[in-house]
């Protein structure tokens, strides 16, 4: 289950929430809205690329608020081809390795093959 509890996020003259809401497992869930109304920036505090201004983001009874992105776990697939754009170029491909459960020699081989 995730759970927002209070989150908010704020950017200039844009503000999102306080969010309170309760997703539980094994369910799919829908996020609607027109443009301009705070999908996308709702994404980016879920997966950890944006820090909320205020509130939680609780998954499996774990906070993760500040859990930075590449530790939540999360996958997102963006309209436009996306890296971290915090991580360097190796970080990025050691993350992918790491999502697609490669350890040990084989993913030490597929890293140098990358690189």
């Amino acid at each position: 289950m995730m759970v927002l509890d209070g989150l908010e996020a704020k950017a200039g003259d844009f503000r999102l929430g306080p969010i309170d809401l309760k997703l539980p497992s094994g369910a799919s869930h829908a996020l609607l809205g027109p443009s301009g109304a705070g999908k996308s920036t709702l994404l980016k505090l879920l997966l950890g690329l944006e820090p909320p201004s205020a509130g939680e983001i609780r998954f499996r009874g774990e906070e993760i608020s500040r859990t930075p992105v590449e530790a939540r776990g999360f996958g997102y697939l963006p309209q436009h081809l996306a890296l971290f754009p915090h991580l360097d170029v190796e970080a990025n491909l050691r993350y992918g390795l790491r999502a697609r459960g490669l350890h040990g020699e084989a993913y030490e081989k597929h890293l140098q093959r990358l690189i």
